[in-house]
């Protein structure tokens, strides 16, 4: 291959790459497509679901202090708008549509103003699975959200993961829907302070609330 075939080769791979999370969205439209996860002719893959979530903060949140703060009443509490967000049928339509990674904190909490919102922020993922993969078993992997999340699939509870730096999966075999109908996946996130999680200390550690890695 030529060379300037090849550096035509390597860009438009890097347009494409580029123009993959616009897929995800209807034209048009704020709210994403779902996302439609067949069978692969291999016995286990993975499937990079970062593009096109929905999110939305809450409005109310500590943070004056920062990473100093320690006062978390302003910003604890479930503002009524999100009781529901759990449950499959939530309207979730005036959402903000983003893809990951993603956190609230990537403005204030590097500019000149002192302090940073620590609360809850909201995540959710429309997406299908294939009938076909009802043989298999299907796992939900997180490397990393900031710093305690809380998950609903379908309206059910799957579980909790309290720290912000490891990594963490869940089994949602039982939880997923296969075929036509689709899938609703709820992310509750908070970066509030915690004294059960390190670090504990008054440092100056900006911390990021947000599912800042991949999925």
């Amino acid at each position: 291959m030529k060379r300037r075939e090849f550096l035509r080769s390597v860009a438009g791979g890097v347009a494409a790459s580029q123009a993959l999370p616009a897929l995800a969205r209807r034209a048009g439209s704020a709210a994403p497509v779902l996302e439609s996860i067949g069978p692969r002719p291999t016995p286990r893959w993975r499937e990079n679901l970062n593009a096109g979530w929905l999110f939305c903060r809450q409005e109310h949140g500590g943070g004056d202090l920062g990473s100093f703060d320690r006062d978390t009443s302003a910003g604890a509490a479930i503002e009524p708008a999100f009781l529901r967000a759990h449950e499959a049928g939530y309207d979730d339509s005036w959402w903000e549509m983003i893809d990951l990674p993603h956190t609230w904190n990537a403005h204030d909490g590097c500019d000149e103003i002192p302090g940073y919102f620590r609360g809850i922020g909201w995540y959710r993922k429309h997406f299908q699975l294939a009938a076909d993969l009802r043989e298999k078993r299907v796992f939900l992997e997180f490397e990393g959200a900031n710093q305690v999340s809380e998950f609903w699939l379908n309206g059910r509870r799957v579980g909790e993961h309290k720290g912000g730096y490891t990594s963490f999966e869940f089994d949602v075999t039982e939880f997923v829907t296969f075929g036509p109908q689709a899938n609703a996946l709820t992310v509750k996130v908070d970066n509030l302070y915690n004294p059960d999680i390190s670090p504990t200390v008054k440092t100056d550690v900006t911390f990021y609330g947000g599912i800042y890695r991949d999925v």
